[in-house]
């Protein structure tokens, strides 16, 4: 039987808190959703069909490559206190001034 044919059979035996694994690799999910997604990867059925005209990193769904173009854009409103790095998102600045990476010792005099 095709791994397809055997994900639509519903398992009473599942609970939604229980993971889903995958007939192919034994990759675990949370979800039946996700494990349909990862099963068509395996017969190819979902081929990577968007492909972003600055890198050519390619992905298999069109918001994929529209989040990732993000990154291509110049606007970073959110700069690092101390070293200016510009970032896309609040978070993710917030994520790099805690890190050791970005110690306030370290650049001291660029401190705006």
């Amino acid at each position: 039987m095709e791994a397809q044919t055997l994900l639509l059979q519903p398992n009473p035996l599942l609970s939604l808190k229980e993971n889903v694994q995958c007939p192919l690799c034994c990759k675990k999910f949370s979800r039946r959703s996700h494990l349909e997604a990862h099963v068509a990867q395996h017969s190819g059925s979902n081929r990577r069909s968007s492909a972003c005209k600055i890198c050519g990193a390619t992905f298999m769904q069109s918001a994929s490559l529209a989040a990732h173009l993000l990154a291509h854009a110049s606007d970073r409103p959110f700069t690092c206190h101390y070293c200016g790095k510009g970032f896309m998102h609040a978070s993710d600045r917030s994520m790099h001034m805690m890190c050791q990476v970005c110690v306030p010792s370290s650049h001291a005099g660029r401190v705006t």
